[in-house]
């Protein structure tokens, strides 16, 4: 990967990585070709190669935008996890955000970081990993403020609950997504809610 000098090289740079993100999550990385992308962005190969030496170039870049951008879409939420009612709060929203016609946007980086894990080419599976510890890390800071503020049992991990909190967004969300039926997602954000609330003091 390079990175280009001039706005205009950006503008293209970033087509090229907006594009293959709309069609890995779409298609999958392994459904997609160096073809599509460049049509998809209205780029031409030597454009392409000047700043991607393969298409498996292009994964961690899409993995980070995707990543940013589901923060980004949560951002005053995930500011506010300082407390059991702002827990309650996030998974409220995910629930709301991520059912109905929005099932359609459901986590963006769950389906790439899975095919990532199965195929595991070129080691690119701990993308993936480093994805999902960065959305946990903003669930540990929060449950850490808790925990200062002796809201939460000195003896609970809140590193260990973050990932509990992810794992039950991404499996609740992906047998909504395959059901099209919200309560999947629910009652596993709310089983994750009753575990936290068990060790709040």
């Amino acid at each position: 990967m390079r990175t280009p000098t001039t706005s205009r090289g950006r503008a293209v740079r970033d087509r090229l990585v907006s594009s293959a993100a709309e069609l890995f999550h779409a298609r999958g990385v392994h459904g997609t070709s160096v073809d599509d992308v460049l049509e998809r962005a209205g780029a031409g190969k030597g454009q392409f190669y000047r700043y991607f030496d393969s298409k498996e170039d292009l994964v961690p870049e899409v993995m980070a935008r995707q990543i940013d951008q589901w923060v980004d879409r949560h951002a005053a939420l995930l500011g506010n996890l300082s407390s059991l009612d702002g827990f309650r709060a996030w998974c409220d929203a995910l629930v709301a955000n991520s059912s109905g016609r929005n099932f359609a946007r459901w986590c963006p980086i769950a389906g790439l970081a899975g095919e990532l894990v199965q195929a595991d080419r070129r080691g690119l599976r701990h993308i993936g990993a480093a994805a999902f510890q960065r959305m946990a890390s903003y669930l540990t800071a929060g449950l850490s403020a808790m925990q200062q503020a002796g809201e939460l049992r000195a003896d609970a991990d809140p590193a260990r609950l973050a990932v509990m909190f992810v794992a039950c967004f991404e499996g609740g969300l992906l047998v909504s997504v395959a059901t099209g039926d919200e309560r999947p997602l629910r009652d596993s954000l709310d089983a994750a809610l009753a575990s936290l609330a068990a060790q709040t003091v």
